[in-house]
């Protein structure tokens, strides 16, 4: 069956044409950069905008993924220290799914596959797709490509992270319904996870069809030691 015709969200007949870039500079580089863009672009009523200056934050792409185990109903996340809820005054410890950055010439399933040895000693290997998504396209270049991936989850969790990269992650097993309950009363507070958690609420009866009516393989996610 074919899915039915855009009806709202067709998209305007704009392109890479309708923008004009006049200036681009990086006023500053570090495991981040920040450029600054000099622009114009097209407008919904005809005509160009006026030159306008645009700051963007560009830090390599990301991708997440959530291990799913459909027999059991539950989900692994990770818990770890991060600096811009520290920032805001606010709990820097949170959880999250399992991500990581797209080095150069890298394929995102393969990076998440490393990043769930790595975060939580669980080795995957189908890989279901949700969606590319940019974060806050208004100041964030980051686009990031999200997962889920059956797992038995059944040994999984512990403390994991590369020693080399300051990192201090604890790995969880909770029921798809508390990760849930969790996103509805915040204490989730990441949105890429929020978004495939609620993904994988709306498709759960489609994934349990496919991944065991089908008897598709589910890993054993052990406690794989990661240095």
């Amino acid at each position: 069956m074919h899915p039915p015709p855009f009806k709202f969200l067709t998209p305007s007949s704009f392109d890479m044409t309708d923008v004009s870039i006049k200036k681009s500079e990086t006023v500053y580089e570090g495991y981040a950069a920040v450029k600054r863009l000099t622009l114009q672009h097209g407008l919904f009523e005809g005509g160009t905008s006026a030159p306008m200056t645009r700051e963007v934050f560009v830090s390599g792409d990301a991708v997440v993924v959530i291990p799913y185990d459909v027999r059991q109903q539950t989900v692994l996340l990770i818990e770890q220290f991060r600096v811009a809820p520290l920032h805001r005054g606010e709990h820097p410890w949170i959880f999250e799914g399992i991500a990581g950055r797209i080095d150069a010439n890298e394929i995102a399933e393969d990076v998440a596959r490393r990043e769930a040895i790595e975060e939580a000693g669980c080795a995957l290997d189908i890989m279901e797709r949700i969606g590319g998504f940019y974060q806050s396209p208004g100041i964030f270049a980051e686009h990031i490509t999200y997962y889920c991936a059956p797992a038995d989850l059944s040994r999984a969790g512990g403390i994991f992270g590369l020693d080399n990269e300051n990192e201090d992650i604890r790995a969880v097993v909770v029921p798809l319904t508390e990760a849930l309950a969790a996103v509805d009363d915040n204490r989730i507070v990441s949105a890429p996870t929020a978004l495939a958690l609620l993904w994988i609420a709306r498709n759960t009866e489609r994934l349990t069809r496919q991944w065991l009516d089908s008897n598709q393989s589910e890993p054993d996610a052990n406690h794989t030691s990661v240095t």
